[in-house]
C-alpha cells in the first residue's frame, strides 16, 4: 500500500490546496507515482491540475464502495504533471453525498479509506486535499492517512485556533483507535520584508516555532509569500512545475522532501 498524506485545515484561506498540489507535483518530479484525491466539493485541487475528469469521480467511487460494487477504476485521470494522477471530487455529486455520509456516522467516515484501498495499489504516494472544515470527509481523510499536514497562515491569528481544533480531532480519532499516524505543520505566506513588523505574523511564528510552542506541532518548513501562489491555479499547474524559478518553488521542494522523510519514518 502507498503512504498517504492528508493536507487539512479547520478554516479556509490557509493555502491548503496549494500546499497539497505542490507536494504532489514535487513528489512526481522526484519519481514518485502520485495519486491526488480531491475530497472538497469545490474541486479546487482538480482545477489546479487543469480539471481532468469525466463521468466517474470520488463521489461515484464512494457510492460504489458503500454498495459493495466494483470500484470504478476510470475515476482516476492523468494530469499534465509527470507521474501525477487525480481523482476529482465530483462537485455537486459529492456535496449531496456528504449529507448521507454524515448520517452514517463512523461508517461514513471510514468509507474513504475503504474506497482508496481498492484503487491506489499502483501508486507510491496518495495526497488527499480536504474541504476547509472538519466534516465527515476530513475525518475520513485523517483515518486513511499516515501523516496529516496542517498549513498555518502566518497572516491570520485565527489560524492558531484552527490548529488547536484540528489537534482535538486528531486526539479524538487516536483515542478511539481509528487513527495512529503523525501530524506536522507548515507555515505559509511568510514574508519578513512585509510582515515582520506586523504583530500577528511575529506572534504566530513565535507560537509555533519558538522555545515554548503553543501546540506540539513539528514544523516541516515555511513557504514565502509569492504572487505565483495566487496565479498558478489559473495555469493548470502547481508552482513547482509552472514557475520553477519562483521564490517559493524550492521551498515547496524542500517541504516535499521533509514530508517524504516523515512518511519513511512512519514506515520504519
Amino acid at each position: 500500500m502507498p503512504k498517504t498524506l492528508t493536507v487539512t485545515a479547520a478554516k479556509g484561506g490557509t493555502a491548503k490546496t496549494v500546499v497539497a498540489a505542490n507536494i504532489a507535483a514535487a513528489a512526481g518530479k522526484d519519481g514518485q507515482r502520485v495519486l491526488v484525491v480531491d475530497t472538497d466539493p469545490q474541486g479546487d485541487i482538480t482545477f489546479d491540475f487543469g480539471s481532468p475528469g469525466g463521468e466517474e469521480n470520488l463521489a461515484t467511487l464512494l457510492n460504489a464502495t458503500y454498495l459493495n460494487e466494483p470500484a470504478p477504476l476510470d475515476a482516476i485521470y492523468p494530469t499534465g504533471v509527470e507521474n501525477v494522477s487525480l481523482i476529482p471530487s465530483g462537485g455537486t455529486q459529492l456535496a449531496q453525498l456528504l449529507l448521507e455520509l454524515a448520517a452514517l456516522g463512523s461508517e461514513g467516515e471510514d468509507l474513504l479509506a475503504k474506497a482508496l484501498a481498492q484503487v491506489c495499489g499502483e501508486f507510491d504516494l496518495v495526497v488527499i486535499d480536504t474541504p476547509p472544515d472538519l466534516g465527515p470527509l476530513t475525518h475520513g481523510a485523517v483515518i486513511a492517512s499516515d501523516l496529516v499536514l496542517v498549513p498555518v497562515s502566518a497572516q491570520d491569528t485565527r489560524a492558531l485556533t484552527a490548529v488547536q481544533t484540528t489537534q482535538a480531532l486528531l486526539e479524538t480519532l487516536r483515542a478511539e483507535g481509528r487513527w495512529d499516524g503523525r501530524w506536522a505543520g507548515v507555515l505559509v505566506r511568510v514574508d519578513p520584508r512585509r510582515f515582520r513588523p506586523r504583530r500577528a505574523s511575529v506572534r504566530i511564528t513565535e507560537y509555533l516555532t519558538g522555545d515554548d510552542p503553543l501546540v506540539d506541532l513539528p514544523m516541516l518548513g515555511k513557504i514565502s509569500e509569492d504572487a505565483n501562489i495566487h496565479q498558478s491555479p489559473d495555469e493548470g499547474e502547481p508552482i513547482v512545475t509552472a514557475h520553477i524559478t519562483s521564490r517559493s518553488s524550492p521551498e515547496f521542494i524542500a517541504l516535499t522532501s521533509a514530508v517524504l522523510n516523515e512518511l519513511q519514518e512512519v514506515a520504519a
